[in-house]
């Protein structure tokens, strides 16, 4: 197969191989094919999508943890797909890498991001998650998260295994328009999603308990919450911070369950115009 590119790796096995490979599935992002492999669980494993050529080779690449940065010197690419072990060097040399846009980490073993895992990062445009991910970490004395400063992520993935959203995780997100929490989260910190100045649209889960300080601050974009509270909870174990929508629009919307739109009303008046029922279908 034609030679794409070759990293300056002495410690790493190297394999060119087209789309027509039997050991390979495939998924599609913006009409571009992403080759997917399995994981030795004592190796990471890369695979660079490259279309400098019209037959699609890829490279496949093995290495311990840790070589990713010298795995991307001289890969130009925009799309990263990460399977198996990831330490803090592998994520600096994805935070500071300035051409990939799309990354995947869905089979990446990890449960916590730290806190400045992609702190600052404006080239990453899209991101998924780690399956087992536990905590999206964030560091509330010193003002950042995992995706703070992430200035053109638009999309992330976060997968139902997340438990915890720290502080400043999300802070300045500006091209981000809409955000899923899982279900099983009862809150996120403070500031999570504070200065996503396009964010438009969020979804709680049923789980969803408390809205910490400055968590939609700044959001000016702001205009549907979707919070399904569920049947069973009581209101008055649910808590809103008076400055969790600091200096938003004053349209947005909080849609909860018709059951308990009226007890929300009345436990946050300071709110009272901005709840209304959701539309259920018949």
């Amino acid at each position: 197969h034609t030679r794409l590119w070759q990293p300056s790796i002495k410690f790493c096995s190297v394999l060119y191989f087209s789309p027509s490979s039997s050991d390979a599935d495939w998924a599609e992002y913006n009409g571009k094919l992403i080759v997917v492999l399995n994981v030795d669980n004592n190796q990471s494993i890369m695979r660079l999508l490259d279309i400098r050529t019209d037959n699609y080779n890829y490279l496949y690449a093995t290495a311990a943890n840790g070589n990713l940065q010298e795995m991307l010197e001289g890969f130009t690419g925009n799309s990263l797909t990460v399977n198996g072990h990831m330490n803090s060097s592998d994520l600096d040399a994805i935070k500071n890498n300035t051409t990939i846009t799309y990354l995947n980490m869905e089979n990446v073993d990890m449960t916590e991001l730290p806190a400045e895992a992609f702190q600052n990062n404006t080239t990453l445009t899209s991101v998924k998650l780690p399956k087992g991910l536990k905590t999206i970490g964030g560091n509330y004395w010193a003002s950042y998260g995992a995706f703070s400063g992430c200035s053109n992520l638009s999309s992330i993935t976060i997968p139902t295994s997340v438990t915890t959203i720290d502080d400043y995780a999300f802070y300045g997100c500006a091209k981000l328009e809409k955000i899923e929490i899982p279900e099983g989260i009862t809150s996120t910190r403070r500031y999570t999603f504070a200065f996503c100045t396009n964010l438009k649209e969020v979804s709680l889960p049923s789980t969803f308990t408390t809205m910490e300080q400055y968590i939609f601050g700044n959001c000016p974009a702001l205009e549907t919450i979707t919070w399904p509270i569920a049947e069973g909870a009581n209101v008055s174990g649910i808590t809103i911070h008076s400055y969790a929508f600091y200096n938003d629009s004053s349209n947005f919307k909080i849609k909860v369950p018709s059951s308990k739109l009226d007890a929300m009303k009345n436990k946050f008046s300071n709110l009272e115009d901005h709840f209304e029922a959701i539309e259920t279908t018949p």
